[in-house]
């Protein structure tokens, strides 16, 4: 597996068959395995606030893959 955040390095690593996660599904996969006991949104609030860049619409769909049902 790969770790990027970068979209065009991400297609081309998916291009070449590469499992590819990035930094927010890596809090997402942490938090849901037991290995990060913090609540995710302050950690998402602080990263926007740091600059990184990602979409509601990711995040949305991190939660739906990684909600508790």
């Amino acid at each position: 597996m790969l770790i990027l955040d970068e979209k065009i390095p991400r297609l081309i690593a998916k291009s070449l068959g590469i499992k590819v996660a990035g930094t927010l599904a890596l809090l997402f996969i942490a938090k849901e395995r037991g290995l990060l006991e913090e609540d995710l949104e302050p950690l998402l609030l602080e990263l926007r606030a740091k600059g990184v860049c990602f979409s509601e619409k990711v995040v949305e769909a991190l939660r739906k893959r990684f909600s508790k049902t």
